[in-house]
């Protein structure tokens, strides 16, 4: 059975070279809310310290997951 989840689709960039990256991360549980994915790596080498630039609402499908009853 396959389920909608929420999740959170973040926009950053890069401050060497510009690079607009995106990133998704799940978001139904306490502790996944807490765990917002940054981008490791961009094209340009840098590995770290992006500018959170926005962030939207996403969905995740998940595919075998047990209905609630």
């Amino acid at each position: 059975m396959e389920k909608n989840r929420l999740g959170l689709e973040a926009t950053w960039e890069c401050p060497a070279c510009g690079n607009i990256l995106k990133t998704q991360s799940p978001f139904w549980t306490k502790k996944l809310r807490k765990d917002v994915c940054e981008p490791t790596r961009c094209p340009c080498g840098r590995k770290s310290s992006f500018k959170l630039v926005g962030f939207k609402q996403c969905e995740f499908k998940i595919v075998g997951e047990k209905e609630d009853e």
